[in-house]
């Protein structure tokens, strides 16, 4: 039995910023979200985008503004919000298009099919590409990048003032984002992608 798979309990630990870019926070975070603290870029609400706009296709699937919306309602439920300024909507629209090629690929694995899946009968699609985005990226991802302890020792070599511990959380954060990189440029070059950054300026403004 994969433990892992467990929503409340990861047994291996991801990085923040993967769990940010691909959602996997928002359904243990996001029931006590409020609009205290923050950004003042962050005005627009994601209710306003229009649902049938394509923003991208991902071998001629459509990746449209209701898929934007869904994206954004991972970090703020009902309250999600739209960043202001062209560079963060690229940024935000690369990590919905990650997010998209991660749950693909996931699913040629059959990741979505697990036997974990079917003892949460109650999960929504949100939970569970959860679910599967963390057994997935877990495999692909953290496991891999976990340093054996000869790894370690020579990591604190080169940077004594390290204890075993921070040394060893850093050198698995230092192979996670390589892995993460890694990854996304085979599943890029394995799909034609075609972005509509025009769409973009449609969006509603803040």
């Amino acid at each position: 039995m994969r433990r892992y798979l467990k929503i409340s309990f990861p047994l291996i630990t991801l990085l923040p910023f993967l769990l940010l870019i691909l959602g996997l926070i928002a359904c243990d975070t996001n029931s006590g979200s409020s609009d205290k603290g923050q950004s003042p870029a962050t005005k627009s609400t994601a209710a306003t985008i229009p649902a049938k706009i394509v923003l991208a296709t991902i071998d001629s699937q459509a990746v449209t503004g209701a898929d934007l919306q869904a994206y954004l309602a991972l970090f703020q439920g009902q309250e999600s919000r739209l960043p202001e300024g062209i560079e963060a909507r690229n940024k935000l629209l690369d990590h919905l298009l990650d997010r998209k090629l991660l749950l693909i690929a996931a699913a040629k694995a059959g990741y979505d099919k697990l036997d974990e899946l079917k003892k949460h009968g109650s999960l929504g699609p949100t939970e569970k590409e959860t679910l599967i985005l963390r057994a997935y990226l877990t495999d692909k991802i953290s496991r891999p990048a976990t340093p054996d302890e000869a790894a370690v020792a020579a990591w604190r070599k080169e940077h004594p003032n390290l204890n075993v511990k921070e040394a060893r959380e850093k050198l698995a954060a230092k192979n996670q984002k390589k892995l993460f990189r890694q990854l996304m440029t085979k599943l890029r070059k394995e799909h034609k992608i075609v972005i509509q950054r025009n769409s973009l300026d449609q969006l509603p403004a803040a």
